[in-house]
């Protein structure tokens, strides 16, 4: 050891020194920490902000989907208020007509004519398909006649029913004669627009 070293002082001076520096890295962590928290802060403020931004885009954007399928509804129900409302006209004009009537619907010549014709191919030709062709009208006769239709088959009838045996996007009247005249026999569902628009002797 060197003469006139002075252990003591070189280790309070040692420790001073560790003293410092602790001190030193200890305001360098403490300034870290405050700018980190700075940041976070900040980035989280950006991130309410966003979130609020995010929140009152949504509730405008539902607003409007809520007032634009609340007018869809009601324009829908008011074209089906309104069909309805032509339906049943329809059906009450029928039924006056009905009334008026001063007899149920006869067969004119032609009509006669033709009806007899259908029932001599009938008979004459055993190559059928269907065992009865149910005929009716859509706009009174629809539930009715599915009702038959199910009740037949339920017995062991096959109807040819134009819901089901009619293929879209090929002419409807085409498939509706090759059902006739794939057919034994023939049902016609008699309803009042069915008498009235007479489309027994379309069928």
């Amino acid at each position: 050891m060197p003469r006139g070293f002075d252990a003591a002082k070189f280790n309070r001076e040692m420790r001073a020194a560790q003293r410092k520096a602790e001190a030193e890295w200890k305001r360098e962590v403490d300034r870290v920490n405050r700018e980190n928290k700075r940041a976070v802060d900040a980035y989280n403020r950006e991130v309410d902000r966003a979130n609020q931004q995010n929140r009152r885009r949504l509730d405008e954007y539902n607003r409007k989907a809520d007032q634009h399928n609340r007018k869809v509804v009601a324009d829908h129900n008011r074209h089906v208020d309104g069909v309805n409302a032509h339906n049943r006209a329809v059906i009450a004009d029928l039924n006056r007509q009905l009334r008026a009537a001063p007899s149920g619907p006869r067969y004119t010549a032609n009509e006669q004519a033709l009806a007899d014709r259908v029932q001599y191919a009938v008979a004459q030709s055993e190559d059928r398909d269907w065992d009865t062709f149910l005929s009716y009208a859509r706009i009174d006769g629809a539930s009715v006649g599915d009702e038959l239709r199910q009740h037949l088959e339920s017995l062991g009838v096959s109807v040819w029913f134009d819901a089901i045996a009619i293929t879209p996007g090929k002419s409807q009247a085409l498939q509706m004669d090759k059902g006739l005249q794939k057919a034994r026999a023939g049902i016609a569902l008699l309803t009042p627009a069915y008498l009235v628009g007479r489309f027994w002797a379309r069928a």
